[in-house]
């Protein structure tokens, strides 16, 4: 009977060990995971800045007050607030034509042609500050979440 509750003791180690092992593998990848997006995100922020800088590559600033949302023209719609989302459309639409300024200016060419034609717009808008910015708004709240969950584990004592 004392061979049996050792055994038991022991196989309870073990269980203990392994789901401490496994959490520490998943805090790992986790801590991994956030750093390859915030190195992603600081990468892509540096090659939206020289695509920006170059007025004419920059998709966005040309057709600001041509074509936006409504709510940018809303008194209470902060230059910051349009400019966080300006960005973060930068983001997942130059990054999906591999900030290749040839490419960006193709598709600023297209908008172009549609600009003035109610439906046209109304396109754009659902892509650019719909679509665009919905995906590119759900990857920074991973981002996030992901850094929080960081601090939130190495926070905690370890048992």
């Amino acid at each position: 009977k004392e061979d049996t509750e050792n055994l038991k003791n022991a196989s309870g180690d073990i269980n203990s060990l392994s789901q401490k092992s496994l959490k520490e593998v998943t805090i790992a990848k986790l801590k991994e995971f956030g750093n390859k997006l915030t190195a992603q995100k600081n990468e892509e922020t540096t090659k939206i800045e020289k695509i920006t800088a170059e007025k004419e590559s920059d998709l966005l600033e040309t057709l600001d007050s041509k074509i936006q949302p409504v709510y940018f023209t809303k008194p209470e719609t902060t230059e910051e607030t349009k400019n966080n989302v300006k960005m973060q459309i930068k983001r997942i639409i130059y990054s999906s034509l591999d900030y290749d300024k040839g490419e960006i200016k193709k598709l600023k060419e297209i908008i172009e042609k549609v600009k003035g034609k109610d439906e046209g717009e109304y396109m754009i808008i659902d892509l650019l500050y719909g679509k665009a910015l919905d995906i590119q708004t759900q990857i920074d709240k991973h981002l996030e979440s992901t850094k929080e969950d960081n601090k939130i584990i190495h926070n905690k004592p370890h048992r």
